[in-house]
């Protein structure tokens, strides 16, 4: 699936494909313009039709390179399921992610503060408080304030 929403992606398509000219034709013969999302929305048919045969000529590996060589977004399609299951960029292999033990849930991944400052290490992500936890604190500092 190729999904291309600016212009510099759009034009970075046509470059790491080698069809730019092309790509440029269908805009006049459709009469829209490829310059607006709608536009290539609009064309989505004649454009895959072009870059289609391209892609069935290259592996996922060798379209992703020149993809990213060319500017484009790039990435591989997966799951939620795959994410969570085998992506290490969703693991405590990614040092924004830390296991928690949340109160009536069990262990459960959870993001830490995403924010460093004088080279300190990130603040360990902490549970969410139980239903009813702090109720008792607030009536209280509520009362001695009033």
């Amino acid at each position: 699936m190729v999904v291309v929403i600016s212009n510099k992606h759009w034009r970075g398509l046509g470059k790491a494909t080698g069809l730019s000219e092309k790509l440029e034709m269908i805009g006049p013969l459709l009469d829209v313009d490829l310059n607006t999302e709608g536009g290539r929305f609009e064309a989505r048919e004649a454009i895959d039709a072009v870059v289609r045969p391209w892609f069935a000529k290259h592996t996922a590996e060798e379209a992703e390179a020149a993809l990213a060589d060319a500017g484009v977004l790039v990435g591989g399609f997966q799951t939620f399921e795959e994410l969570v299951k085998s992506d290490p960029r969703c693991s405590t292999e990614n040092p924004m992610l830390t296991e928690i033990d949340q109160p009536g849930v069990g262990r459960v991944l959870a993001p830490r503060v995403p924010l460093q400052f004088g080279g300190t290490p990130a603040a360990d992500a902490v549970s969410a408080p139980r239903l009813g936890e702090h109720t008792a604190k607030m009536i209280l500092s509520r009362q001695g304030s009033q």
